[in-house]
C-alpha cells in the first residue's frame, strides 16, 4: 500500500511539472499506468525510476557526464539494466515520449530548459532500451534531434558531434528505405551546418 502510495506522488510530481500547454493528446502519449496495473514485483522499480526523471526534470540544465554516474543514478540504472526487458521497454518508452514532447514545446516556445530537459530524457530513455531493440534506432534519431536543437542554442560543439553521431547510428540502422532516406538527410544536414560553424574538412 505504500509503494502504491509513493508511486502516484511521484506521478503525481512528474505530472504536475509538464508544462501547463500540453494537450490532452500530448499528455496521453506520456502513457503513466495506474499503479494497480504495474506488478507488486516492479512498483518498487517504477517507483524510483519515476523519482530518477523528477530529479532529472527538476534541474535546470542537463547533468554533466560526472553527475550523471553518481552513486545514486549508477543504482537505479543498474536495478533497471538487471530487469526484464519489457520492463525496461515500458520505462524507455515513458521516457522518450517525455523527451519527444518537450523537444516539441522546445519548438513552440523557444525556451531553452525544454531542451534541457528533452535531452536529459532522452539520454535516460536510449540507456534503459535494451540493447538491439526494434526501436534502438528511432531513439537515437529522438536524442539527435533534441541534440541538434540544442546546439542551435547552445553552439556547444559536443552537442552537434552527439547530434551526428545519433543520426549516423539511425540511419545506419533504420529498417526500410523510407526512414533511411529522412535520416540520412538531417545527417547531412548536421554535417553541413559542422562544417559551417566549425570548419571541419572531413564533414
Amino acid at each position: 500500500e505504500l509503494e502504491h502510495d509513493e508511486y502516484e506522488r511521484q506521478k503525481t510530481i512528474l505530472l504536475a511539472s509538464l508544462p501547463h500547454d500540453f494537450s490532452h493528446e500530448e499528455l496521453a502519449d506520456i502513457e503513466l499506468d495506474n499503479a494497480e496495473d504495474i506488478s507488486p514485483d516492479s512498483i518498487h522499480l517504477w517507483t524510483r525510476y519515476l523519482a530518477f526523471i523528477n530529479l532529472l526534470l527538476s534541474q535546470q540544465s542537463e547533468p554533466s557526464v560526472s553527475d550523471r554516474h553518481d552513486s545514486k543514478t549508477e543504482l537505479v540504472i543498474l536495478e533497471v539494466a538487471n530487469s526484464s526487458e519489457s520492463l525496461r521497454s515500458d520505462m524507455a518508452i515513458l521516457a522518450v515520449n517525455l523527451g519527444f514532447l518537450f523537444t516539441r514545446h522546445f519548438q513552440r516556445s523557444d525556451d531553452h530548459t525544454d531542451i534541457e530537459k528533452a535531452v536529459s530524457a532522452l539520454r535516460l530513455a536510449t540507456s534503459t532500451l535494451p540493447s538491439g531493440h526494434e526501436y534502438e534506432a528511432g531513439f537515437q534519431f529522438n536524442l539527435a534531434n533534441a541534440l541538434y536543437h540544442r546546439f542551435e542554442c547552445s553552439g556547444e560543439r559536443a552537442d552537434i558531434d552527439d547530434a551526428v553521431e545519433g543520426y549516423r547510428i539511425s540511419a545506419n540502422s533504420s529498417e526500410n528505405d523510407y526512414e533511411k532516406a529522412g535520416r540520412l538527410n538531417n545527417l547531412g544536414a548536421a554535417l553541413q551546418t559542422r562544417f559551417e560553424k566549425f570548419s571541419e574538412s572531413s564533414d
